[in-house]
């Protein structure tokens, strides 16, 4: 009885044994495996391209005031038409994308904008279209629909912010992701970096895009200095006001010299050398109006949009599947706002 009852334990603790290896090797196995996914994730590479839907339209749309293309129903559909042309030329000379949006800004004409609130001239002008500009706008939106092309847009959210969110978002996920964004709106320089780009023109190629060197070369500073450009020159486009008498060239020569805003600030309030063609005039004006540097500092700067759930761009920004249920729907698309010439973007198999 001693001698089985020993076997019989002997036999438990063997199986015990064999469980608890199988177990482990399962376990094993499967951290192997979630090892394995999260390398593929980390090196496969992600390019990401943002549209800034809002500032490409409007810009399409005062351009194509004299365009005689209309739809259906005989409404001017010349910025649209433009629109989308420059959406699939995007798209053809970038090379590798993997995810794809179009950002807009708040849906609502009538509602303000989060800046807006903050500095009552801030886009003025957004609440004085021509007539027919939002009638457009909404058919643009409807185009991103009919084409796959997934848009975003928030109540009181500006485009810009939103392109910021995701960017960042996308950066975050490991050094194989890039991003490339498409805007004719300058705020968005700030964004550059050595995986970030950002082209003027949708028609652009790549390399024509902006990257660090070249937004220096053009605006005499780095992208981490061109908040600060902002809030010292201005930008008449958007209704913000800048320090008077301080042009932009002058401005990237002050933040050259003294690295920031508030440093640029500091020395003329405490008496220190600006630098050459900077005389007593233009630093009491940097005195008086250096609280306003600041805020606007503060209002140029670009913000996470905390209900944008960046976190989920790669499920929801995907570039659609050229399939013949997209061919057709697109093609109705088409048809119904007198697209014409559209047809050549519309083979699945590019």
């Amino acid at each position: 009885q001693v001698s089985w009852s020993l076997a019989q334990e002997h036999f438990h603790f063997r199986s015990t044994q064999l469980v608890l290896s199988s177990a482990a090797m399962v376990a094993r196995r499967s951290f192997a495996a979630a090892a394995r996914a999260k390398a593929a994730l980390q090196v496969s590479p992600m390019k990401l391209v943002l549209v800034d839907g809002t500032a490409l339209f409007t810009a399409h749309f005062y351009s194509s005031q004299k365009s005689e293309m209309a739809n259906t129903k005989d409404e001017p559909i010349g910025a649209v038409h433009r629109f989308v042309t420059d959406m699939f030329l995007l798209q053809r000379r970038t090379s590798d994308i993997t995810h794809f949006g179009v950002m807009w800004d708040s849906p609502h004409s009538d509602v303000q904008l989060q800046r807006q609130k903050e500095l009552p001239g801030y886009k003025a002008h957004r609440m004085e279209r021509p007539q027919g500009f939002w009638r457009q706008h909404t058919q643009a939106q409807e185009a991103c629909t009919a084409f796959g092309w997934r848009a975003k847009a928030f109540p009181s959210i500006e485009a810009d912010d939103l392109i910021h969110t995701y960017t960042k978002a996308a950066l975050a996920l490991g050094s194989s992701t890039s991003v490339l964004i498409a805007t004719p709106d300058k705020d968005l320089l700030q964004l550059v970096s050595s995986r970030v780009k950002v082209c003027g023109k949708p028609t652009d190629s790549e390399n024509e895009a902006f990257d660090a060197e070249k937004v220096e070369a053009k605006w005499g500073v780095g992208p981490e200095q061109f908040g600060d450009l902002l809030a010292l020159c201005g930008d008449a486009s958007d209704g913000v006001p800048g320090v008077p008498g301080i042009g932009r060239k002058k401005a990237a020569t002050l933040l050259k010299q003294h690295g920031s805003l508030i440093a640029v600030l500091d020395a003329a309030k405490n008496g220190l050398p600006l630098g050459a063609g900077v005389g007593e005039v233009l630093r009491g004006r940097l005195v008086e109006h250096a609280d306003q540097a600041v805020e606007m500092r503060k209002l140029v700067a670009l913000r996470w949009v905390e209900q944008a759930d960046a976190q989920a761009f790669e499920r929801e920004l995907t570039i659609p599947e050229r399939n013949s249920r997209w061919r057709d729907r697109a093609l109705q698309f088409c048809k119904k706002e007198n697209l014409i010439g559209l047809e050549v973007f519309l083979d699945v198999k590019r």
